[in-house]
């Protein structure tokens, strides 16, 4: 019985949402035919609004009065008597439905502000629609089945909303919280861990050596570099000398990978392989600029005078790009774009190869990395709610964006914006390893501070996480607080070097949200659509699955599941890009728990299918991006390395709005008293 009501009051409720906003109301004309010429200005129509109070019909000419007050409940028009006796008939059309309604079927009263006025009044029992159930009484309402099937559809996405949020807390209460321990034995992996995450590290960790080197004047660049030598100097110790039992390197299962990975890579549209897409032509000109500029690249603004551009350094995330423009300025763009290559080989190897660790089935290495890789929102079900026309493989058409909120699927993330991608996926491949022990508190804190460099919205997205460990391992985490004193003060310089490096930037980027922009209700219903569409489906499964039920909740999920509801909410500059980029941590734990609940036998087969499907469905985006790539191989002529020219410059940008978000002033703090001097500007 309660089920069955449920369901009504879900009815009822979609009704009324889609009746209220998302119902499109037919258009109303309505045309009076008269025996003689009559002057139609001593004539008023009005509608009365299903939703407002009375509303004048607008005309555009004296003869056709239009409706333009949506939801219609009736039309009543006033005239005087003696023009109502010249009335024949009149010409209704609702939507494509035409009526001509003779006067004498009309009802009329007398006005009763005006007792020498009659007033018509047109309504669903005139023109014969006396299905009041159907109608509620509405002249222009004609069910719209699709429209209908979202406001239902809405209803069951807040109600799920709420009934995992009173899931979650109801655990928080009971102190359910524990930090799940993601793998059981490093047998999992196909590299030993340690060496693992001794390798993830040094790549992350690699580019703030170049860039301090390069950037920051000898002292500050001498003192900087003895502290990361020494840091990395005791991972090494620890990964590589002080392991006496440690699983070997999985030779066979590194070299299918590799293939994997290089296939991938591939289509990706890094260093030229396959389609660049459009922010393509910013990536290219950072690396161009890099390699061609002396650093700290400072631009003479003189050169670019027919520009709107005014600031004169770049200030961007440039980590990913460090290590090629080195090696560029040594040798030529070409070799640094092969590096650029290479270096993203190895980033998703590494990736993949926590994924691997994680799940624990490294015996299906290729269908763990192919669900990592293809991994999405359901997205093509948002564009249908929405009515946008899918074109498949269009250069320019893309699943995601289908409101104005945006959480990547992982390959589009790869290929729009790999500086994203891999910083995010490797940060939170460590967290979640180091998460597994009670004293790792100052590591996080290291290799949140090393992901500023390569951007600052996936450090965002990874505070909550640094909190969440603060919170189970407090006490923990205050008695190593001595013996970590190297990884806090390199932490510190870390921070200290990106806060003044960014707040260079010229261009302030206004803060908001979409709860700001759009009025509530309209954000309230997308809100609730791309939550579920996106993201919470899947996590309402893994709240199903067995590992869930046996181990509690982890803390990681848990926070993941705080970052993701809040995202679209918070007020940050450019939220568009906020959310799609701090959510990609958070993702990724999702990602892993779904790929390890497919593999859980002990799990309900029903729940691990339904994953299945879902996974399925948020293909589609994925395909839909590789497909396109491939399109471009086939019809098109690869540029590899891509063709740069002179005008190859961040200044230069096709979108000189864009360009500003990436210049700062060499006047600032960083720039004036952390850097090198750079008085030759080095420009094209």
């Amino acid at each position: 019985m309660k089920k069955i009501i449920f369901i009504l009051l879900s009815i009822i409720g979609g009704y009324l949402i889609y009746l209220f906003h998302f119902y499109i109301p037919s258009p109303i004309t309505v045309k009076i035919n008269f025996a003689n010429d009559i002057n139609s200005e001593d004539i008023d129509i009005y509608s009365t609004s299903f939703l407002y109070n009375k509303n004048k019909l607008t005309h555009d000419n004296f003869d056709v009065w239009k409706n333009k007050t949506g939801l219609c409940r009736n039309i009543k028009i006033t005239t005087t008597k003696n023009i109502y006796n010249q009335i024949s008939n009149i010409d209704l059309s609702i939507g494509s439905e035409n009526y001509k309604i003779d006067s004498k079927n009309i009802e009329t009263s007398t006005n009763i502000e005006n007792p020498d006025e009659i007033i018509l009044e047109i309504t669903t029992s005139t023109i014969g629609k006396t299905n009041w159930f159907y109608t509620l009484g509405i002249l222009n309402h004609r069910i719209q089945y699709k429209s209908l099937f979202r406001g239902i559809f809405d209803i069951y996405c807040l109600y799920l909303i709420l009934f995992v949020l009173f899931k979650l807390f109801r655990f928080v209460r009971k102190k359910s919280i524990t930090a799940y321990n993601y793998s059981e034995s490093s047998s999992y992996s196909i590299i030993p861990v340690k060496h693992l995450e001794f390798y993830t590290i040094l790549f992350l960790i690699l580019p703030w050596i170049i860039f301090v080197l390069g950037y920051l004047k000898l002292q500050y660049s001498i003192v900087f570099t003895v502290f990361i030598l020494s840091i990395m100097y005791k991972f090494y110790i620890n990964s590589f000398i002080n392991q006496k039992f440690m699983t070997k390197y999985s030779t066979e299962k590194i070299l299918f990978l590799l293939l994997f990975v290089v296939l991938i890579i591939f289509f990706s549209g890094i260093g030229g392989l396959g389609f660049q897409t459009g922010d393509w032509e910013k990536h290219n000109f950072v690396l161009a600029d890099l390699i061609s500029h002396k650093w700290p690249v400072i631009y003479n603004t003189q050169l670019y005078s027919t520009t709107d551009v005014n600031s004169s350094s770049l200030v961007f995330y440039i980590a990913y790009y460090m290590f090629p423009a080195l090696i560029g300025k040594i040798s030529s763009w070409n070799v640094a774009n092969y590096v650029l290559i290479f270096q993203s080989i190895v980033a998703l190897f590494l990736t993949l190869s926590w994924v691997i660790y994680f799940v624990g089935k490294k015996r299906y290495i290729i269908i763990i990395s192919l669900a990592f890789i293809f991994f999405s929102g359901a997205d093509i079900l948002g564009n249908y709610l929405n009515n946008i026309d899918i074109i498949f493989f269009d250069n320019v058409f893309h699943f995601e964006i289908y409101t104005d909120i945006q959480y990547s699927s992982f390959i589009s993330q790869l290929f729009w914006v790999p500086h994203h991608a891999f910083s995010s996926w490797l940060t939170i491949s460590l967290f979640i390893y180091y998460f597994q022990s009670t004293d790792n508190l100052f590591k996080l804190v290291l290799i949140f501070s090393i992901s500023t460099l390569w951007s600052v919205y996936v450090a965002t997205g990874l505070i909550p996480f640094i909190i969440a460990y603060l919170i189970i391992n407090y006490k923990a985490s205050v008695k190593v607080l001595k013996p970590n004193y190297l990884i806090i003060i390199t932490s510190f310089l870390c921070l200290f070097i990106s806060f003044f490096f960014y707040i260079s930037k010229s261009k302030t980027i206004e803060n908001t949200s979409l709860f700001i922009i759009k009025d509530f209700i309209t954000f309230l219903l997308f809100y609730v659509e791309f939550t579920v569409i996106e993201w919470l489906l899947l996590f309402y499964l893994i709240l199903r699955s067995e590992i869930f039920l046996q181990n509690k909740v982890s803390m990681l999920l848990f926070t993941s599941f705080i970052i993701l509801l809040l995202c679209p909410i918070l007020p940050f500059p450019s939220f568009y890009d906020f959310s799609a980029r701090a959510s990609i941590p958070s993702l990724f734990i999702i990602n892993i728990l779904l790929i390890k609940i497919i593999f859980d036998n002990q799990t309900l087969l029903k729940v691990r299918i339904l994953i299945c499907i879902l996974l399925i469905i948020g293909t589609i985006t994925s395909v839909n991006e590789l497909g396109r790539s491939v399109k471009f191989w086939v019809n098109n002529t690869v540029h590899v390395p891509p063709v740069i020219t002179e005008k190859s410059t961040l200044p230069l940008l096709t979108k000189p709005k864009y360009a500003k978000q990436y210049m700062g002033n060499e006047n600032s703090f960083f720039f004036r008293y952390l850097c090198k001097s750079n008085d030759e500007n080095f420009s094209k």
